[in-house]
């Protein structure tokens, strides 16, 4: 499975992540519950 990072370059064109998106990402794609409470503008649509 390619890297959260790279498919985020290739769909999306963002070379990083906004603070707590990558975690919350991992968690999900763990088959684990994820509760993330972001501000407007804090990346939540990704």
């Amino acid at each position: 499975m390619p890297e959260l990072c790279e498919v985020m370059r290739k769909y999306w064109g963002y070379a990083s992540f906004l603070p707590l998106q990558e975690e919350s990402m991992n968690h999900l794609l763990a088959g684990r519950d994820c509760l993330v409470v972001l501000p407007t503008g804090g990346g939540k649509s990704l």
